[in-house]
């Protein structure tokens, strides 16, 4: 059927259909579903005005008025139907699109610091919450966390080549993907969480059902609390997952101005599945400026400090 066999309504229809099926992808789900219906409705009531007053029989104009309004609820309908099968499809292309475009902003080269806080099943024996502070450029970071013995702190880092641990006192460690994991294990009594905003996201992508929910505004760590705008991704994990230890559900916060992942957070159903772990929370403080060796080990150690390079095979317990 070619758009001239169609009926006023039908075309008028079809005009609010195409004006916000085509309208901006940003705005929420609901939001646009009310537009489409105002628009149904606006259209619905300039037809009623332009009918009035056209000179027609009143057999005519009754039988008019009897196809429209038969005709309107029962499209309406439809398009309703057809939208709530159509709104989970559109909510996880949405959500990929906000996860793939966080992805593209991890490239860009500003320092982001993020707090960080690791729940642990409580027992008598450990705190149940570990804080400490995680810095990201591109492929490298640096967690600087405070020592459970006397003042100071112990600086961890690497990229893609090599890990480090600058401890507050004693030798250096240099070594593979399973150094970190193994420091973890020995001090804190936990796995490594992520220690990448990007490791999260290429796991949502590959490992995850996603669903974008309404947008949210969070209150920013700046000093002047100022509120940032996100786009707010659900992911809950696949069945047929095989990474072991990952979350079963992550909660991404997404600024929508910039992109980079301003809130994530990571929940596990069993703890055991992550040797203890519970959840972990990751929120933007700022994007500071560092010197230029602050993601080497020797930024954050004098010249003095013994230096240990050891091999570590590579294990699961790496991030």
């Amino acid at each position: 059927m070619s758009r001239d066999e169609l009926t006023a309504d039908e075309s008028h229809l079809l005009d609010v259909l195409l004006e916000h099926s085509l309208g901006d992808p940003r705005s929420d789900d609901d939001e646009r579903v009310a537009q489409l219906m105002d628009g149904i409705r606006a259209n619905s009531a300039d037809e009623l005005s332009t009918a009035d007053v056209r000179q027609q029989s009143v057999t005519g104009r009754f039988a008019f008025k009897g196809r429209r309004w038969i005709l309107l609820p029962a499209t309406t309908a439809a398009v309703l139907v057809a939208l709530l099968f159509l709104m989970p499809v559109i909510s996880e292309k949405r959500a990929h699109a906000a996860v793939t475009r966080s992805l593209v902003a991890e490239q860009s080269p500003l320092v982001r610091h993020y707090a960080v806080s690791v729940m642990t099943e409580s027992t008598e024996e450990a705190a149940s919450q570990h804080d400490f502070q995680l810095f990201i450029k591109q492929k490298s970071f640096v967690v600087q966390m405070k020592s459970l013995i006397g003042n100071g702190s112990h600086w961890l880092g690497g990229d893609d080549h090599e890990r480090w641990v600058v401890p507050r006192a004693g030798p250096v460690l240099i070594g593979a993907d399973g150094l970190l994991g193994r420091w973890f294990r020995n001090r804190r009594k936990i796995r490594t969480p992520f220690l990448r905003t990007s490791t999260i996201l290429k796991r949502l992508q590959s490992a995850y059902d996603l669903q974008m929910r309404s947008s949210v505004k969070l209150t920013s760590r700046q000093a002047d609390e100022s509120e940032v705008i996100c786009d707010y991704v659900v992911g809950t994990r696949q069945q047929s997952a095989s990474l072991p230890h990952i979350p079963d559900r992550i909660n991404l916060w997404a600024n929508k101005r910039t992109g980079f992942a301003h809130r994530v957070e990571l929940q596990w159903d069993d703890p055991k599945s992550a040797i203890g772990i519970t959840s972990v929370a990751i929120e933007l403080v700022d994007t500071p400026e560092v010197s230029d060796d602050f993601f080497e080990h020797f930024g954050h150690h004098d010249t003095q400090r013994r230096i240990i390079r050891r091999p570590v095979d590579s294990d699961l317990l790496s991030e």
